[in-house]
């Protein structure tokens, strides 16, 4: 019997919502399934087993690496890939990861850019060992938050990070999210008697203490988890981490003397910290520094995110630079970067280039007819634009500059190249009324009736058709 190539490892429990979805996207990718069910009450082990998968079934014991190694223990392959039930791959990354194990040296271990999000564009990214070679010595440590590096390094294996790319959608339900986080918290606490001097171990416990709000209980344990790293020489990352983590938490305690200390001291370790420059731009912003916030937030915005180990959502932290760049923009008077950075924000968010009409109605919503107007007309002289909204737009400038013919004619144009368009009719119908030009007002109305789904709109149409 040929020995399988790829062993992809999981461990669920009632993940039934997320696990098939997970297992179709490693197939063809995975020759072997291992899936280490803890006590599920729901029909997991069965999704599981619709994929061929070997399915043992164990109690929860508090201890995900215990889960984790089990899996790795059953699995027969050369190489080992774990998963979690809520991770997904597409088919780009699944070929890349076939043409890697295809001559991949069996001292190496692998990296992938691990992305948590919900939309696919938001989201932190970071890098986590995933590949590696069927070995005894290849386990995982510690109760929560569970790593495999630390036991491949000691076994001597060389770390490589790629940029194979895995989608981690987690739990969007907020009470979901605290709950697993009060769990980890319970079995942290277990953790960090056994091991009092593990900057891992402590840096993960502060982290917690964060994620449910206890700010002034997470300091201290910071404080650990930097000073065990020192002593240790260990944990190069937890050492960087800590500085900004502090920095961070003290602005959120409102300390901004605290928060600036450590945001100077992590500027010394690592210049290039991202969420460093945010800090950074915050506090210069609260001591009213509005060049050197800018020039902070701007650092943000051109950062190019790049794979580290603990978890940065880039994205995020560039949507709230823009939203702090868009006040002080405005604060300076600069309508033009101000209508420049919230383009930015909507193609960081959305991941697509900003319409004209969007930035038409920003220049709009600040008075400025002039560029708003120019915003409208290159989509509306671009006979490719798919952009109706700009005909809608630019029929409102001529109406606040009282050019009722030319905003009639703009509609008309509109509804030339968008006919089924509701809010260019309705915006029609409506001037045509506001000119008591009934006999073209009312065919517009009884038109666009239909296609109508906003109440207000309707009892207005409906309203405006009663009086005939």
């Amino acid at each position: 019997m040929t020995r399988p190539v790829l062993s992809l490892c999981l461990i669920v429990k009632n993940e039934a919502a997320y696990l098939d979805r997970c297992l179709a996207s490693y197939r063809g990718v995975a020759d072997e399934i291992i899936v280490v069910d803890t006590g599920s009450s729901d029909n997991s082990p069965d999704i599981a087993r619709q994929y061929h998968a070997k399915v043992i079934q164990t109690g929860w014991e508090g201890d995900f690496s215990k889960a984790r190694n089990l899996s790795l223990e059953q699995a027969t392959g050369t190489w080992l890939l774990w998963t979690d039930a809520d991770d997904v791959i597409d088919s780009v990354n699944g070929a890349k990861i076939k043409q890697l194990i295809s001559g991949a040296a069996p001292d190496r271990c692998f990296g992938f850019m691990i992305k948590n999000t919900q939309d696919g564009v938001l989201g932190s990214v970071f890098n986590q060992i995933r590949l590696f070679p069927n070995h005894p010595t290849a386990r995982f440590r510690y109760r929560v938050h569970e790593q495999v590096l630390p036991s491949l390094q000691e076994s001597g294996f060389q770390t490589i990070f790629t940029d194979i790319m895995v989608m981690h959608t987690g739990y969007s339900s907020p009470d979901v999210v605290k709950q697993k986080q009060i769990r980890n918290l319970a079995i942290l606490e277990k953790e960090v008697v056994e091991r009092p001097d593990n900057p891992v171990i402590a840096y993960s416990y502060a982290g917690n203490l964060l994620d449910l709000d206890r700010f002034q209980e997470a300091v201290p344990w910071y404080e650990k988890a930097l000073r065990f790293s020192l002593a240790q020489h260990a944990e190069e990352h937890i050492a960087q981490a800590v500085p900004v983590a502090l920095a961070s938490l003290y602005g959120r305690l409102k300390d901004f003397n605290q928060s600036r200390l450590w945001a100077k001291k992590a500027l010394l370790q690592n210049p290039d910290n991202v969420q460093l420059w945010s800090i950074l731009g915050e506090l210069a912003e609260v001591e009213e520094k509005t060049d050197e916030a800018i020039r902070c937030f701007e650092k943000v915005l051109t950062y190019q995110e790049k794979p580290v180990l603990i978890p940065v959502d880039v994205h995020m932290l560039q949507i709230n630079a823009c939203s702090h760049l868009g006040g002080l923009y405005m604060k300076k008077g600069d309508k033009q970067k101000v209508v420049d950075i919230l383009d930015k924000a909507i193609e960081i968010k959305s991941g697509r280039k900003v319409l004209p009409s969007e930035r038409g109605d920003r220049y709009l919503s600040m008075g400025d007819t002039i560029k708003a107007g120019q915003e409208y007309l290159t989509a509306v002289n671009d006979s490719a634009s798919k952009d109706w909204a700009a005909f809608h737009g630019l029929a409102k400038v001529f109406i606040l500059n009282n050019s009722a013919q030319d905003a009639a004619d703009t509609l008309k144009l509109g509804l030339d190249r968008f006919p089924d368009q509701p809010d260019l009719m309705l915006l029609l119908a409506d001037l045509y009324d506001d000119l008591k030009r009934f006999e073209l007002s009312l065919p517009l109305y009884r038109r666009v009736l239909p296609l109508l789904t906003d109440p207000e709109q309707l009892e207005r149409v409906r309203q405006r058709l009663g009086r005939v």
